[in-house]
């Protein structure tokens, strides 16, 4: 199971792919107390046209007080080795801050379309690569009415537990079926009566969920995201790329996606089911 990344670090990875971004460390506090200056002596004291080409959206600083707030880098210094932004910042940064700068000349792509394209490519993942899950019902099992409800989120099931009194949990001997229309589980009858009264556990595959906000995190490899985003924004952007290559990095990141696809899910089990999308 690949270890949990939040969102901005995914749009970072994405973004470095495709050469379009400038994270800047401040080497030393704003200066004067300036939230409109950011002072970083490695990157801003080279030629200032490198950071001319790199006017465009700032987005993370590492202070609480900014953290995640958008604004533009409209000019640099290299005498000063400062950037200017506009509009300010709500607090002045502290050495050690850091901010990511996208737009690359222009030509790059928004912070918000990174996240859209993030979204998406969890979106589009198929059933196969979706993640485990169980449910336990909080009430005992009635033989009389044998359904069970599952999460809306879920896409299939394929085994169902029941527990023993002792805590022990073994699987049901009755086969189960899904029933579409109230998207639960339906267990067969059994005249034992062996489960009346008790909790069961149902598992199940069930949909990565969105990444809302930029400390969302998701288990959904690194990898298989940095490549299909960069994959997909090269190509809705490709209209505004000079490199006549565009559609096979486009097609290479996708191919390079695909490699991590089997890091994304388990194998699937021989019984699930699967509920109606």
């Amino acid at each position: 199971m690949a270890v949990p990344t939040e969102r901005w670090k995914v749009r970072r990875a994405a973004a470095r792919l495709l050469g379009d971004l400038l994270t800047l460390t401040a080497t030393e506090d704003a200066p004067n107390g300036n939230p409109a200056l950011f002072k970083d002596a490695r990157n801003l004291s080279v030629d200032s046209s490198r950071t001319v080409n790199w006017q465009g959206v700032v987005v993370r600083s590492t202070a609480p007080e900014n953290l995640w707030f958008r604004t533009r880098l409209e000019s640099s210094s290299r005498a000063t080795e400062t950037a200017t932004l506009d509009p300010p910042l709500p607090t002045w940064t502290r050495g050690g801050d850091q901010m990511d700068v996208f737009m690359h000349r222009g030509t790059g792509w928004r912070p918000e379309e990174y996240d859209g394209a993030i979204n998406d490519a969890i979106a589009q993942l198929d059933k196969k690569y979706t993640q485990d899950t169980t449910f336990e019902t909080v009430e005992g099992f009635d033989p009389y009415s044998p359904l069970i409800v599952v999460p809306d989120d879920w896409v299939g099931v394929y085994r169902v537990e029941y527990q023993l009194s002792d805590g022990l949990w073994v699987d049901i001997t009755e086969p189960f079926e899904l029933d579409q229309e109230n998207h639960a589980v339906r267990i067969g009858w059994n005249d034992s009566g062996y489960m009346r009264g008790r909790v069961a556990k149902v598992y199940g595959k069930k949909q990565w969920p969105e990444l809302l906000e930029d400390e969302d995190t998701t288990r959904v490899p690194l990898g298989f995201l940095q490549y299909t985003v960069a994959s997909m924004l090269l190509m809705s952007g490709a209209h505004r790329q000079v490199e006549r290559e565009t559609e096979n990095k486009a097609l290479f990141f996708n191919q390079r996606a695909s490699e991590f696809m089997e890091q994304v899910g388990g194998r699937l089990p021989s019984n699930i089911q699967w509920f109606a999308q």
